[in-house]
């Protein structure tokens, strides 16, 4: 009896001793794992989360390519602007001059489009005001065709431009001219008219002084 005792006191000392060990075992790698998962929170990869488009945001569009914007319907139009012209033309047959235009509107703005019918004419400034028939302006077809109330033909115009023509997609006329030499000394209006497809016109001028070469 007191060995088999004796034989079980050792036996519950080893299970005893055998379990402190595992626990202590147990702890340590407890305490390893929260440490682990501490040391993770701080030092953890910077993943990026994938990005779901939802189609609000505004698209970028690399080298667009450029378009030109253009004013459907006309609008009421001002009296052309004419650039400096030489006051004293020489009526020569040779001698180039070059007058330009620019189409504004009623509250002073650029009309930069194309569909403008653009013409220019020799009006004696003893003539009176330049006045043109209401149809022909509502006609902006029939313009090149006849004279205008007035009209001296004296201008001669380079190949490169016509008396009537399309406004460029800027809205410009531009003519490159001479003066016959039939043409009579005296003063005289150049007139520019623009005219938008028969909806909307207006035309202005400038006096020039017109004389024979050696004058």
């Amino acid at each position: 009896m007191h060995n088999i005792s004796a034989q079980s006191g050792l036996n519950s000392v080893g299970f005893q001793s055998r379990t402190v060990a595992f626990a202590a075992i147990l702890l340590f790698a407890f305490s390893g794992l929260i440490s682990g998962f501490a040391v993770g929170a701080f030092v953890h990869p910077n993943f990026a989360l994938p990005v779901h488009d939802t189609g609000t945001h505004p698209a970028v569009q690399t080298n667009p390519t450029p378009v030109k914007a253009t004013i459907e319907n006309p609008v009421p139009l001002a009296p052309p602007s004419i650039n400096a012209v030489d006051k004293v033309e020489i009526a020569d047959g040779t001698t180039a001059y070059t007058l330009s235009s620019q189409t504004v509107d009623k509250s002073g703005k650029l009309v930069q489009t194309s569909g403008i019918t653009c013409r220019l004419w020799l009006i004696p400034t003893s003539a009176g005001a330049p006045t043109i028939p209401l149809d022909r302006l509502k006609s902006p077809d029939t313009l090149q065709s006849s004279p205008l109330p007035g009209e001296v033909r004296g201008l001669i115009f380079d190949p490169t431009t016509t008396q009537t023509q399309p406004c460029s997609a800027n809205g410009q006329g531009i003519w490159k001219y001479s003066l016959d030499p039939s043409v009579s000394p005296g003063s005289y209006f150049l007139v520019v008219l623009t005219d938008w497809q028969g909806a909307h016109f207006n035309w202005s001028w400038v006096i020039v002084t017109i004389k024979k070469q050696g004058e």
